[in-house]
């Protein structure tokens, strides 16, 4: 199964410019491999209309970096059209934000994207860094992780199912997704089970589809028994009890049990 790569969105002030080139070297090998393209705004071709691509960029990106510095908070970045519209896509779920701390501000917190988790992991700005080279490495490392994150959750495009397709017409909606590793909403059923509500709400179909699902984990997944038994279908969910002896729902996150779930809606 392959995946359209991700488009990768750079919001940043002139002055970062020199910085803003510095990360981009340091995810070219995801470029390479095809998992990401990036865009930012001297990708703009002269005597085009600047807000418009602005605009059809962040609404397509599937990731949307912040590149923070006194000089991002000091234009009109920070409060300004760009910022609002990518934070409404990130509370919808249909971007990921990711503040980048390049240089020291006061209380960036503060700002409308202050609650999100920045990069580095530290949260101490790159130029405060001894090793920049360092710093960039767990930027990126930090990228990296969030866009397996995003892979995961995005939409399955119906052209991965050629042959379900050819059966059964264009109009299908098809979407898959999964259940967190280590933080899936477990629920304690009996000494031996557990089970867990799925909202598929995100898919938003018209009337409940077929589900299918299946269970991933680090270990001893193999053993458990119901994951392909689905309870209470609905348009917006479903329900999956396991069994499996002593199992309890902190056990099965520390094993990072987890569902994986396609809908197909004829």
């Amino acid at each position: 199964m392959t995946f359209e790569p991700l488009e990768v969105f750079y919001s940043y002030a002139d002055p970062d410019e020199p910085l803003q080139k510095e990360l981009d070297k340091h995810l070219r090998l995801l470029q390479r491999n095809g998992l990401i393209t990036t865009w930012h705004k001297r990708r703009i071709l002269a005597g085009t209309d600047w807000v418009q691509n602005l605009d059809e960029r962040l609404r397509t990106a599937s990731v949307i970096q912040l590149l923070i510095s006194d000089d991002f908070e000091a234009t009109n970045y920070c409060d300004g059209p760009e910022i609002t519209l990518a934070m409404q896509r990130h509370r919808a779920g249909q971007a990921r934000v990711i503040p980048i701390l390049l240089r020291p501000v006061d209380n960036w917190q503060g700002m409308s994207f202050g609650k999100l988790a920045a990069l580095p992991s530290n949260d101490q700005p790159v130029s405060q860094w001894s090793d920049r080279d360092a710093a960039f490495v767990d930027v990126a490392r930090g990228i990296r992780d969030a866009l397996e994150e995003v892979q995961r959750l995005r939409p399955i495009s119906p052209s991965v199912f050629p042959d379900i397709l050819l059966r059964g017409g264009s109009h299908m909606n098809i979407y898959g997704s999964s259940t967190p590793p280590g933080n899936t909403k477990w629920v304690q059923y009996n000494d031996e089970g557990i089970y867990v509500d799925i909202d598929t709400s995100v898919a938003n179909f018209k009337a409940t589809p077929l589900y299918f699902t299946s269970l991933e984990g680090k270990t001893r997944h193999w053993k458990a028994r119901g994951n392909n038994s689905i309870y209470q279908a609905t348009r917006s969910g479903f329900r999956i009890y396991l069994y499996y002896s002593g199992i309890t729902p902190n056990l099965a996150n520390e094993w990072h049990w987890h569902i994986n779930w396609l809908g197909i809606e004829f």
